[in-house]
């Protein structure tokens, strides 16, 4: 089963550093949101593979939108 990555706050998606198949390490900044002028790093909660990236760079989103889905190892 696929953990997701869900926005922490609405904003917008500033950065993505990861990309599908890739390797993650719990901890590891995958995704840098933009709200209110600062930038809120979205860390991954585990280790595993990355399934499925849902947002590009600058879409906006909302807290609690799902970012991306991670298979855990």
């Amino acid at each position: 089963m696929a953990t997701q990555l869900k926005a922490s706050t609405a904003g917008t998606v500033w950065q993505i550093h990861v990309q599908a198949d890739e390797q993650v390490s719990a901890g590891q900044v995958l995704v840098v949101l933009e709200s209110m002028k600062m930038e809120v790093p979205q860390e991954a909660p585990c280790d595993g593979t990355v399934k499925i990236v849902h947002v590009e760079s600058g879409a906006l989103v909302d807290e609690d939108e799902i970012l991306l889905e991670i298979d855990a190892d």
